[in-house]
Formats: C-alpha cells, structure tokens, sequence
C-alpha cells in the first residue's frame, strides 16, 4: 500500500517505473519519458491504481502482466515504439478508463488473453488516435468494449475477437 505521487523517470535504461508482486498502490501523477523499456510496468501486481500519469517516449506506454484488479484512468501514453497500454499474460478484470492514448508505433490498447466468465477486461471512454496499429485490439473474448473514440489509426479502429462483448457508443473513424 504505496503511494507513489509526482515524480519524474528520464532516460533510462529500463522501464520508467515498475511495480512487482506488490498490491494496493496509487501511481498518480508521474512522468515517466524516453526510458527504454516501457514507462509504467505491473508485475504479477493486483488491486493498484494508476491516475493522471505522463507516459512518453518510451519503448511502450504502461504494461501489465500477471496482474489484475487494476484501474488506469486519466493516463496519457504516447509516442511509444509499441503499444499505449498493454494488457499481457492473465491480466484479467483491469478497468482501462478515460485515458488518451496517442501516436504510439503498435496498437493503443491491446489486450492479448480470453477473460474467463466474469474476470473480463473494461476498456470504456478512451481516446486513441494516431497508432501505427488497431486503435484497440482486444484479442481474447470476455472483455467489455464501450463508449471509446478510435480514429486515425494504422489498423483498425476497433478489432474484437469474435466473443468479445460491445458495451455500446464506440467510435471507430
């Protein structure tokens, strides 16, 4: 249960700001740029929460991987090499909300794994333009999809596997 608030990450060599094996913290208002690995990493960490945080310039935006029960809201991940946010490896019942995901070289949301019942991803109000992939690529069924712009993007705007669920609203141009 960390709090940790306004702080800057430049330049480095590996992810901008990584939390492992670690559950209930608050990641608000950072700034994490041109770092070589991403700029936010989860690892096998459960229940945080990550507002208003700055992710550019790095090799991608915020990762998660293992880790579930999340909420990102209010991020703005851009100009990555990869993804914007990336959802690997049984990170399951994230909420992605209101984050503005822009200009990254992959996909501006992906979401690579089938959610069983109940344990599905929320992808709802986000703004993704300008990715060199899909705007948001949800590639497992079991998530929510709702209420998102998606525009300008290399790919398409929207891509959901077969079983995945259409909240409803969104946009893809």
């Amino acid at each position: 249960n960390n709090r940790i608030e306004a702080n800057t990450a430049l330049d480095g060599g590996s992810a901008g700001i990584t939390v492992s094996e670690s559950t209930g913290n608050e990641l608000v208002g950072n700034t994490a740029q041109n770092n070589g690995g991403g700029g936010i990493g989860l690892e096998l960490s459960n229940n945080n929460l990550l507002l208003s945080n700055d992710v550019r310039f790095n090799s991608g935006g915020i990762n998660l991987t293992g880790s579930s029960g999340n909420r990102l809201e209010a991020n703005y991940a851009s100009s990555a090499g990869g993804s914007g946010i990336e959802l690997a490896d049984l990170s399951l019942d994230n909420e992605i909300v209101n984050n503005t995901i822009i200009g990254n070289s992959g996909e501006g949301i992906y979401i690579g794994d089938v959610a069983p019942v109940g344990q599905g991803n929320l992808i709802e109000s986000n703004v993704v333009s300008s990715n060199g992939g899909d705007g948001i690529s949800v590639n497992g069924g079991g998530h929510t999809i709702t209420d998102n712009t998606a525009d300008l993007n290399g790919g398409w705007g929207i891509y959901a596997a077969v079983t995945g669920m259409d909240g409803g609203n969104n946009r893809a141009l």
